[in-house]
């Protein structure tokens, strides 16, 4: 007879570990994306992609994933990322249809094209914005960091009115130094032109150019809206000298940049 074996009393089936719902939780990046433009550059730089060649089918199922994690964990996806999900949902569907012959194509000159084209131009704008704005920052804080601030002037004697900012002389200090700034119609800040000599810099290397070399900070137009581009925003400080030493500052680059000055007026 075959011998058989007892079983210890102390030995009992083992029983599967319940499940940790928290286990199978997808980390999201510790990222705060911008908008939909924010999220594909991400995407694409994480995965190591080629920009000029987006494999759309991979970076379509990629994004698609990504929002489907945010709408598990219940955080609001705002409208404009379902439009660019929809936006790669067509690209997609115009990449599987057969090419058309050159011979073939009608009159439209995009027939042709590729799909991607428009999509990876706005992600080439928005990656040259943003590596931008980031070099201005970190150029804002270096000008903080190197330029003490002048200490207040001594209070007023005696209790008087609250004296408003005197527009006069942001117009007439920067006029002398060259620049043609219009009278603000805010108190807290003008919209200035840029110099006609240097409107092809664009509103966003000038104001790179203004903070590196004249020291003078100011926000670049196009960071408004297409409307913008052409102007800066310059804040009014009250305090005439810090003023009067911008416009000291802004002459000198202008001259720099062979912009002459006028000519100062005796008295």
């Amino acid at each position: 007879m075959a011998a058989v074996r007892a079983v210890p009393p102390s030995a009992e089936p083992a029983v599967p570990a319940p499940l940790d719902p928290l286990a199978y939780n997808v980390a999201l990046p510790q990222v705060e994306f911008e908008g939909p433009l924010d999220l594909l550059l991400h995407l694409i730089q994480s995965h190591q992609l080629n920009i000029l060649d987006i494999p759309i089918k991979f970076i379509t199922a990629r994004y698609l994933e990504y929002l489907s994690v945010m709408q598990a964990l219940t955080i609001d996806v705002a409208s404009e990322y379902l439009v660019m999900a929809a936006v790669l949902a067509h690209i997609k569907s115009k990449l599987l249809l057969p090419t058309v012959p050159a011979e073939q194509q009608g009159d439209d000159a995009d027939e042709g094209a590729d799909p991607r084209q428009e999509l990876v131009r706005r992600l080439l704008d928005y990656q040259r914005f943003k590596a931008a704005a980031a070099e201005m920052g970190a150029l804002s804080e270096a000008a903080q960091d190197a330029f003490v601030r002048p200490p207040p002037p001594p209070p007023p004697r005696g209790e008087g009115p609250l004296a408003e900012f005197p527009v006069h002389l942001l117009v007439e200090a920067f006029g002398r130094a060259g620049w043609e700034v219009p009278p603000p119609p805010a108190s807290m800040f003008a919209w200035a032109p840029l110099p006609p000599a240097l409107r092809h810099l664009g509103s966003l290397e000038f104001s790179k150019q203004l903070l590196t070399h004249a020291h003078v900070a100011v926000a670049p137009g196009v960071g408004y809206g297409e409307n913008g581009e052409g102007f800066v925003r310059i804040a009014l400080v009250e305090n005439e000298q810090r003023l009067r030493q911008a416009a000291r500052n802004v002459r000198r680059y202008l001259a720099s940049m062979g912009i002459n000055t006028p000519a100062r007026t005796a008295g």
